[in-house]
C-alpha cells in the first residue's frame, strides 16, 4: 500500500511539472492518483477503527476532512469535463479560460488531499502506537 501511496504522490505532483501536451489526459491521471490515495485513506481508516486502535472521534474527524477533499476533487472533475468540451469546440479563448478554471480546480483538490493526508499521518502515528502497545 506504501508503494501504491507513493506511486500516486510521483502522479500527482511530478505530471504536472512534466509539460506534457495532452493537458486532459495528464490531469485525468492525475485526478486517478487522488482517488486513490483516497481510497487508501479511508480504507486504512475504517481497518483501524475495526481494529480498535483509532476512536471514532477521530474516524468522524477524517470522514470530515475526506468530504471536504472529495467535494474539491468533484469539482476537478467537472472542469476536466468542461475543458474537454471547451478543447473539442476549437474556442482558443473558451479553451484558455477552461484551462486556467482547470488548474485552479486540481490545485485546490491536491491541497484538499495534503490536508486529509496529514490528519492521516496523525491518526495514523496513534494507530501505529497502539498496535505497538498491544503486540507487547
Amino acid at each position: 500500500m506504501k508503494r501504491l501511496v507513493a506511486f500516486a504522490l510521483v502522479i500527482v505532483f511530478c505530471l504536472p511539472l512534466a509539460g506534457c501536451d495532452d493537458l486532459a489526459k495528464n490531469t485525468a491521471t492525475v485526478l486517478k492518483a487522488c482517488d486513490i490515495a483516497y481510497n487508501g485513506i479511508m480504507d486504512g481508516s475504517a481497518v483501524a477503527f475495526k481494529q480498535g486502535f483509532i476512536t471514532k472521534d477521530t474516524v468522524a474527524r477524517v470522514a470530515h476532512i475526506a468530504a471536504i477533499y472529495h467535494s474539491s476533487w468533484k469539482a476537478a472533475c467537472t472542469a476536466l469535463e468542461e475543458y474537454k468540451i471547451a478543447e473539442e469546440s476549437g474556442d482558443s479563448v473558451n479553451k484558455e479560460v477552461k484551462r486556467i478554471s482547470l488548474n485552479a480546480a486540481v490545485s485546490l483538490a491536491r491541497t484538499r488531499l495534503d490536508e486529509l493526508k496529514t490528519y492521516w499521518h496523525e491518526a495514523k502515528g496513534a494507530y501505529t502506537e497502539l498496535k505497538e502497545k498491544s503486540d507487547e
